[in-house]
């Protein structure tokens, strides 16, 4: 599996990071349904 290689890995954790910087940041002009739909879009994106 690709996860398990260092790159891999590294690349899936930065991604995780990036979406979660960019939820924090717009956390506070989006409504909760939004939001929870945006973490639910974002889980089934990988």
């Amino acid at each position: 599996c690709k996860s398990r290689s260092p790159q891999g890995f590294q690349l899936k954790l930065e991604m995780i990071l990036l979406a979660y910087s960019l939820l924090l940041k717009s956390a506070k002009s989006l409504e909760p349904e939004t939001l929870r739909y945006s973490i639910g879009y974002q889980v089934m994106a990988k």
